[in-house]
């Protein structure tokens, strides 16, 4: 089942060094913003990210929201004037996903940068391993651990991965 998404908001202004966005509410989205705890930021190049919020304040006319230190400042400096979507049902937003799934997504770090495609996939016994082709050639292998993969989107076909570098084993 896929969680119904709203656009509750747009970005109007940003502050990296405290990593907060000053959100301008849509019309009847106000209440939205009570318990968010995970927050959709689309950005003007359609890459989404997916960011957790520490907390909501509230200002004439507007929400302020800190996200957590996992989110980059050069990201948030990004997010000017995105639109942010929220599940409109907060429990069904977690998607669920089997290991088969991600064979064949597309590969993005948190700024949303490509680092590739899954193009295989190892069952280890312990651990399930991802292999990853980059796109000027070259393969990462990766564990499957929650370390490592942020967060999976199927419908949209893509996975977005934290830091891999010390995770990473890669081939030329």
């Amino acid at each position: 089942m896929t969680a119904r998404r709203t656009d509750i908001g747009v970005v109007r202004s940003v502050s990296p060094a405290r990593r907060e966005i000053r959100v301008t509410p849509l019309a009847g989205a106000e209440h939205l913003f009570d318990r968010l705890g995970l927050v959709e930021v689309v950005l003007a190049d359609k890459v989404v990210l997916r960011c957790r919020i520490q907390e909501v304040r509230d200002e004439t006319g507007c929400k302020i929201l800190t996200l957590t230190p996992g989110v980059p400042r050069e990201t948030v400096a990004r997010m000017k004037g995105a639109r942010l979507v929220a599940a409109a049902e907060p429990a069904a937003a977690e998607a669920t996903y089997q290991f088969e799934d991600l064979d064949g997504l597309t590969v993005l770090d948190k700024t949303g940068s490509v680092i590739g495609t899954v193009t295989s996939l190892y069952s280890a016994g312990g651990n399930d391993a991802i292999e990853i082709t980059r796109p000027g050639g070259g393969t990462i292998l990766l564990p499957a651990v929650d370390q490592v993969i942020a967060a999976v989107n199927v419908d949209r076909g893509e996975m977005v991965v934290n830091d891999i570098a010390p995770y990473a084993v890669e081939e030329d």
